[in-house]
């Protein structure tokens, strides 16, 4: 029998790789591939212009996923330059910031920003990923996937002191702002039609690695505590999701390039994520 509700036996992650006029008009618009934050000195082409672009893009990959028979549609990510980074810039009060002593992909040598809080956390009007569901819907009668990066993002590679102490004393106040702007895009996301979205949340693979468990302790978290502090972050998003909305979670231990960021077996983390993680799907 085929399923009618996500997830689907047959489904997708949700991104695709860009084809190659589209990454061409990003650098053109002054876009770095890896984020949307960096612009070069000259443009020759504008936003606007990009966008258009982005559009007819992402109209060939629905009618792609259609001819071969899924399901499940998604825009490939094909607005973002990254899985997480531009979700994380649509939110107020983020500075994302250049390390230089963290872990880095291997063969590449790409270091992931950190998201530092520096005002109160907010979604900026229009949402996180409301108006990129909004576009797709008018292009198919599919169930459509949307992702957007898992909140751990914004807390776990910083740590306490990525969160300023002076606008976020107590951090519970910060994970219950955190969280309350997921509750808030998820909710206009369900009134708006949507029935499915996925967390891609890489920091629970990522603490497969001993590496990472590490980096964890200078951070002040032990792996463990780091482990249940994502599901309870997560769950936080979460919390009161209407009834029809289905909530998946992607886990991998990073691609860039085709290089990857983490090892390690999910035994770490297994009993976690079965029990305390808030999410229909794996």
């Amino acid at each position: 029998m085929t399923r009618s509700k996500p997830p689907f036996r047959a489904d997708v992650v949700g991104s695709f790789l860009r084809p190659e006029r589209l990454k061409e008009a990003r650098r053109n618009a002054g876009l770095e591939l890896e984020s949307t934050a960096d612009f070069k000195e000259e443009e020759s082409i504008s936003l606007d212009q990009l966008r258009v672009i982005e559009s007819e893009c992402i109209r060939e990959l629905v009618d792609f996923e259609k001819e071969v028979g899924l399901q499940v549609a998604t825009d490939g990510e094909f607005r973002r330059g990254s899985w997480a980074y531009d979700s994380i810039g649509r939110f107020e009060g983020i500075d994302l910031r250049r390390q230089d002593d963290g872990a880095a992909f291997s063969g590449t040598g790409f270091q992931p920003p950190v998201a530092h809080t520096d005002t109160k956390i907010d979604r900026q009007q229009g949402g996180i990923v409301l108006q990129d569901y909004l576009f797709l819907k008018n292009l198919t009668d599919s169930t459509i996937k949307v992702t957007v990066p898992s909140p751990t993002l914004f807390y776990v590679r910083g740590g306490r002191e990525a969160v300023n102490k002076d606008v976020y004393p107590d951090i519970e106040v910060f994970f219950e702002d955190l969280t309350q702007a997921y509750r808030d895009e998820i909710q206009d996301l369900s009134n708006a039609g949507s029935t499915y979205l996925q967390i891609d949340n890489t920091d629970a693979a990522l603490l497969c690695d001993p590496k990472f468990q590490e980096a964890a302790k200078r951070k002040g978290l032990d792996p463990k505590e780091q482990i249940e502090l994502q599901g309870k972050l997560v769950s936080m998003a979460t919390r009161d999701r209407p009834d029809n909305m289905t909530i998946s979670m992607h886990m991998c231990r990073g691609n860039n390039a085709g290089a990857w960021l983490a090892e390690g077996s999910y035994d770490f983390v297994a009993e976690a994520l079965f029990t305390q993680f808030d999410v229909d799907a794996f």
